[in-house]
């Protein structure tokens, strides 16, 4: 027999681009956030400084990645990475020294430099940081689009992806990545991003890319780089002319001009012409100087050269005028950076080394770049304070104060979209369980997306592929141990509902928060096991105070000063609400009254108020009893008994009553009979009440 249809889990959808994108709550704090991203990408504004502060498992982490994907899907031609920092390694930087300054050729600190500062030490270390991780993350982010552009060729594509990857942990420069972009035939399209139609898209990745090494490796390792520009001219003119006679030659000469000069007379004697008796004269002394030789020289050479050489300052201390041109060579390329700096909650006294680190790097945090910061609520409220006390610098440092605080609406639109029936069907007792279910999973989680998470993982079938929920039909309305969770979160939503109380916490999410720790305050206690709850005024605002206290960001806060910002009346309006609650828990009528119309939750869903467990009893001014734990079971050991026992007895009521019944004459009065059944009806009501309580216990 195939099984029953259920309830399934759905958590993705696909996106733009047909890739798996998981489904998320979504808060008012993710919304704004996403539109500053979008603004950023565009160019609308230079850079963002956001302090994003909430609970621990809260979503805090979560929203920024939502709000970057967001950014995405709604600004084509420009990629947001987002670049994880770990809070605690960048405030507290550790003091090893270098591997290679114990070894005999290390090179000595410069005693006439002086040495940094532990601030100036930190703020090295963060712009380290910074751009080992930048690096690093654009280097998967380049890695894997290059990849998928090679799927779909052939092997020796996906084995030069592969190449790639390597290549780049060894920060590669220009000329060896554009080995790899000319072998992709990326040079103009690039391999980021998809239909980009600039021209030159490829080279400016590789721009981007290779300026992030360079910067990788001045801070990863020793690098050095020199320079050099050599310029030369030079000139050279020469004419040469060179006469040389030796002794014997000269003589002969001597010789040869009065051979001539003989030959010639003898001719103009022998009756020869003047003319020819000179051109024989000439020849015989022309031919007689053949062995003589003239030479003359002169030379006149020019020279200039000029020798430049360069060595650019590659220091860990010079990133801090580095990193706006990396930010920008970035840009160009479509690639824009979101910083996302976590886990501050885990530092003590956060306060003095943050405010110190924003306001030196104001100009690169808030102006040329986008950075969140990821806070506990304590921090958050002392910012807060500081600023409407005084014009501080942190007016300006933090660009945006966001306070992670999920609506119990957006929870259940959520649990709407990644629950629902396996099958299309119209099956109205379905959505009746999947209504109640919703409710009972956001109670336990308490208004925290981390918790509601693991809520929803531990209803899911550990096997099978459809993520099939292990629940049963009717389950969630009719097992008394999600009946509790029901009753005790239709009681929330009341309060929550009311006009003054959704107003406020719209417009004060912190406030919100600490409303929520009180609502859920009775809860906390039951699930630690507590039968006897107090929720007097003292009581409630220290079990408050001490359960949700952060007490990393400053150690000399004790947690009963968490709440001392709230005014009287705040503090009165929180006991109050809390009271208006257990008040509702109490009397489950009251509370089915307070649903009637359907406006909170379907009429269906409110009936199980109609017999549900007595869950909780009022004992004194404030004071109340727990009657069962958050399992099901009773405090009392021998309330089992008794209830066993009780119900041994419903056979002899059930006697009871046909006995009265027989003993009732037919021509009896009306008011003869109501005499008659009235002790019997009595211990049916009795019974009636122990066997609903054995249902609890027993389920």
């Amino acid at each position: 027999m195939p099984p029953q249809p259920g309830l399934i889990l759905a958590d993705w959808q696909p996106n733009r681009v047909g890739q798996r994108q998981a489904i998320r709550a979504q808060s008012r704090a993710g919304k704004i956030l996403a539109q500053q991203i979008e603004r950023y990408l565009k160019g609308e504004v230079c850079g963002r400084s956001c302090l994003i502060a909430g609970s621990r498992g809260s979503g805090k982490t979560t929203i920024v990645q939502i709000a970057c994907d967001a950014a995405r899907d709604r600004v084509p031609g420009m990629r947001p990475i987002l670049v994880r920092l770990h809070g605690p390694s960048l405030l507290n930087p550790s003091q090893r020294q270098p591997a290679d300054s114990k070894t005999p050729d290390a090179k000595t600190p410069d005693p006439q430099t002086p040495e940094p500062s532990p601030q100036e030490k930190i703020y090295e270390n963060v712009l380290r940081t910074i751009v080992i991780n930048l690096y690093q993350t654009a280097a998967e982010e380049f890695a894997t689009a290059y990849r998928k552009r090679a799927r779909d060729h052939a092997d020796e594509a996906l084995e030069r992806a592969a190449q790639l990857r390597l290549t780049l942990d060894g920060a590669p420069n220009a000329a060896a990545l554009r080995n790899f972009w000319d072998a992709a035939n990326a040079l103009e399209t690039g391999v980021l991003l998809e239909g980009s139609s600039r021209r030159d898209q490829g080279l400016r990745e590789i721009l981007a890319l290779a300026t992030a090494a360079e910067a990788y490796r001045s801070c990863t390792g020793e690098f050095t780089r020199k320079d050099e520009d050599i310029a030369s001219a030079g000139h050279r003119e020469e004419i040469k002319l060179e006469a040389e006679a030796k002794g014997k030659e000269i003589g002969q000469a001597l010789v040869s001009v009065l051979s001539g000069l003989a030959v010639g007379g003898g001719s103009a004697a022998s009756g020869a012409s003047p003319i020819a008796s000179a051109l024989a004269g000439t020849i015989t002394s022309v031919l007689s100087l053949a062995t003589l030789s003239y030479t003359s020289s002169f030379s006149r050479e020019t020279t200039v050269k000029q020798t430049v050489e360069f060595l650019p300052d590659l220091t860990t201390s010079a990133l801090v005028h580095r990193l706006p041109l990396l930010l920008r060579r970035f840009r160009q390329a479509g690639i824009v950076p979101v910083f996302m700096i976590d886990e501050l909650d885990k530092i003590d006294e956060l306060s003095k080394p943050l405010n110190n680190l924003v306001s030196h790097l104001k100009f690169i945090c808030a102006d040329q770049a986008f950075f969140c910061f990821l806070t506990d609520r304590g921090y958050l409220g002392e910012v807060s304070q500081r600023n409407l006390e005084s014009n501080t610098e942190l007016l300006t440092v933090f660009t945006d104060t966001l306070f992670v605080l999920y609506e119990t609406s957006s929870f259940r639109e959520y649990l709407r979209q990644v629950i629902r029936p396996q099958t299309e069907t119209s099956d109205v007792e379905l959505g009746f369980d999947l209504e109640a279910l919703q409710l009972v999973l956001i109670h336990r989680s308490q208004m925290l997306a981390f918790n509601l998470m693991r809520e929803i993982a531990d209803i899911v079938e550990p096997d099978g592929a459809e993520k099939r929920l292990s629940l049963l039909p009717g389950e969630p309305r009719k097992n008394p141990r999600y009946q509790m969770f029901l009753i005790l979160q239709l009681a929330v939503e009341v309060i929550l509902s009311d006009s003054l109380v959704a107003q406020r916490v719209q417009q004060d999410p912190d406030f919100g928060q600490i409303l929520y720790d009180a609502l859920y305050y009775p809860t906390k206690r039951w699930y630690q096991g507590k039968q006897d709850l107090d929720c007097s005024f003292d009581a409630l605002m220290s079990g408050i105070a001490k359960m949700h206290a952060p007490t990393s960001f400053s150690k000399s806060v004790a947690p009963k000063d968490f709440l001392n910002p709230l005014g009287q009346d705040d503090k009165e309006f929180l006991h109050t609400q809390v009271r208006s609650l257990l008040e509702l828990v109490c009397d489950p009528g009251a509370l089915h009254q307070a649903l009637a119309g359907g406006r909170i939750v379907n009429t269906v869903v409110a009936d199980v108020l109609n017999y549900p467990p007595q869950l909780l009893t009022k004992v004194g001014e404030d004071k109340y009893k727990w009657k069962y734990n958050r399992f099901g079971i009773p405090f009392e050991t021998a309330e089992i008994h008794d209830v066993v026992a009780e119900a041994q007895t419903a056979g002899a009521a059930a006697d009871a009553v046909l006995d009265a019944v027989g003993k009732i004459s037919v021509i009896a009065s009306v008011a003869d009979i109501v005499d008659s059944l009235a002790p019997a009806m009595e211990i049916v009501t009795t019974v009636d009440e122990s066997l609903r309580e054995l249902s609890v216990f027993l389920n």
